[in-house]
């Protein structure tokens, strides 16, 4: 026991409650949440009706992580006191913390109805919010946090989170930009400012928050894994050096030590030294794996079940086709295939507007009732939350992109419930796609397959039968470009494109790169050059140290597709 902390007092030593409530204070101010928990439990025995008592009960017992007995104190507590603010806020946080985010919701409304000027409250709410994917509420529960209190660093960076998903990226920088005034010392905070600047094309600045967060902290692998990606810093032996002394003495998680591996295949691959960025390659994503626990059975499952359901689903209809506010173009294929190329190139036209990479397709499958399975009130609904959606995170109407490539696995589902919406299917050569999601770091946990070579192989190849059972059932609603066929001849190819997709071609989609819009994908920097070819065979500088491994992959063929 320290020496400057005083033992803990006896219960004939609480002269009253708030002798045993300072006294419990004190313990939870001191980071002593354990013996704050044991002392409150005799106070709550002795003073069972002080909400007080109960509240720094549940607070403590947050703190330790039992959020079984935080919620039980906590609910005492608001049973003794309905209209205590606090009380429910942290209940709310509780609530969260335990998966019940409805109930959590609920709470942290409660609090707020009790004191609407309540900036911790409009915070939490928000939280809450996101993890329910209400994005737009999320915002707007931040932004009120900080009317009531500016200088809310919290709110400021749970705000530039949220607005990342809103594509805000200009924004997010300058919420960043404040936050680091807040706190000058925070290496996160620089983090975050850096990424948003990376994504609004402002490399220049991107590259000196990244290194300003590392003269705070050099250990920041997410700083340094995003640097090395950058073709504008320049990698030099110091760099190199500096990464491999972290890599060998660094206490770091698994996932760190996957971005720092990542970086260091960056900086050697960069530095011509082959072999061992392949090592470091290698180990990363080794680390990675382990890191998301990443399995690839349940994935062949979700495929089988997914190709013996397809015909059922092309079966299903909807009895209302009224047009939506939205008219969907589903780009889809493998991750790394060339998509983000493809939506740039269509969004280049003055009708489309881009929206990236969105969950709203899955999400809407995933909360349709089960019983509305192959019906056309299922497909409905599927229909209906998509737009909504649209329309409550983005307020845009007409052509838009999804580039989601990994809702290619959902396609009879989406053509059944979208009948007026296009679907553009982009492939490549296989080594080239497997390689370039192998060389990847990927944030999502849904990208584990990507991690193992092996794995890799396996998904491809389960890609490309599922691809070909969908085209023989779908075979004119899916339209297959060949990304090595586009950097080729794209002016023939995006003429084509324009002509399958009914929209007048437009010489802007030949410059992709000048298309104003900021990706928010792995595949930013390439699609900020006009369009070339070449980056297929980018595999074969490492074909030694593969051996083999990337061989016998076969290509689909839209041809064998239509047997």
């Amino acid at each position: 026991m320290a020496k400057n902390i005083k033992p803990l007092a006896a219960k004939s030593d609480w002269r009253d409650w708030q002798a045993a409530l300072k006294d419990l204070t004190r313990l939870y101010s001191l980071g002593r949440f354990n013996d704050a928990v044991d002392r409150a439990s005799i106070a709550t025995a002795q003073f069972p009706n002080i909400f007080q008592i109960w509240e720094i009960r549940g607070v403590a017992a947050m703190a330790t992580g039992d959020f079984h007995e935080a919620l039980d104190a906590l609910q005492t507590a608001a049973g003794l006191q309905p209209m205590a603010a606090s009380i429910q806020n942290n209940i709310g946080i509780v609530l969260r913390e335990l998966g019940r985010l409805d109930s959590a919701l609920a709470a942290h409304s409660a609090a707020l109805k009790i004191d609407p000027h309540f900036a911790e409250g409009h915070n939490n709410l928000g939280v809450t919010q996101k993890g329910l994917g209400m994005i737009p509420e999320a915002v707007q529960s931040y932004r009120k946090a900080l009317q009531l209190r500016p200088d809310y660093l919290d709110a400021l960076l749970n705000l530039g989170n949220a607005l990342y998903f809103l594509r805000a990226t200009r924004e997010r920088a300058q919420i960043y930009s404040l936050a680091h005034q807040l706190d000058p010392n925070n290496s996160v905070t620089l983090y975050r400012l850096g990424n948003a600047h990376a994504l609004d094309n402002n490399t220049e600045a991107a590259i000196e928050a990244y290194k300003s967060a590392l003269k705070i902290d050099a250990s920041s692998t997410g700083a340094l894994r995003n640097l090395s990606a950058l073709a504008q810093f320049e990698i030099n032996q110091e760099f190199y050096d500096q990464l491999k002394t972290l890599w060998e003495t660094g206490a770091l998680s698994k996932n760190r030590k996957a971005e720092l591996g990542f970086a260091l295949f960056n900086a050697a691959d960069r530095l011509g030294l082959t072999e061992q960025a392949f090592n470091f390659l290698s180990d990363a994503n080794r680390f990675r794996k382990e890191s998301c626990g990443y399995h690839m059975q349940p994935e062949q499952r979700l495929f089988d079940q997914l190709a013996e359901t397809a015909s059922r689903w092309s079966q299903s209809k909807l009895s209302d086709q009224k047009a939506t506010v939205v008219a969907p173009i589903f780009i889809i294929g493998m991750p790394r295939s060339g998509t983000t190329l493809v939506e740039q190139i269509i969004s280049s036209h003055s009708d489309v507007t881009a929206l990236g990479e969105l969950n709203f397709a899955v999400n809407s499958i995933r909360k349709m009732r089960e019983q509305d399975y192959y019906t056309a009130a299922g497909l409905k609904f599927i229909r209906d939350h998509y737009s909504e959606s649209i329309k409550a995170w983005f307020s845009v109407e007409g052509l838009i992109t999804d580039k989601m490539p990994l809702n290619f696995r959902l396609l009879p589902i989406l053509m059944a419930a979208f009948p007026n919406a296009k679907f553009v299917h982009v492939y490549r050569e296989p080594a080239a796609v497997c390689w370039s999601n192998y060389k990847h770091f990927f944030p999502s946990d849904d990208m584990g397959f990507t991690y193992d070579l092996e794995d890799l192989k396996l998904y491809y190849r389960t890609y490309v039968e599922l691809m070909n059972t969908y085209s023989n059932i779908f075979s004119d609603r899916i339209y297959h470009l060949d990304y090595d066929w586009l950097t080729l001849s794209p002016e023939v190819e995006i003429q084509q494109l324009a002509k399958h997709l009914q929209i007048q071609f437009q010489p802007s989609m030949l410059r992709p790169d000048l298309n104003p819009r900021s990706a928010t994908t792995a595949s930013l920097a390439q699609v900020k050059v006009p369009i070339y070819s070449g980056s297929s065979q980018a595999w074969k500088k490492y074909k030694s140290q593969l051996k083999g491994t990337l061989d016998g992959l076969v290509r689909f063929d839209p041809k064998n597709s239509q047997c």
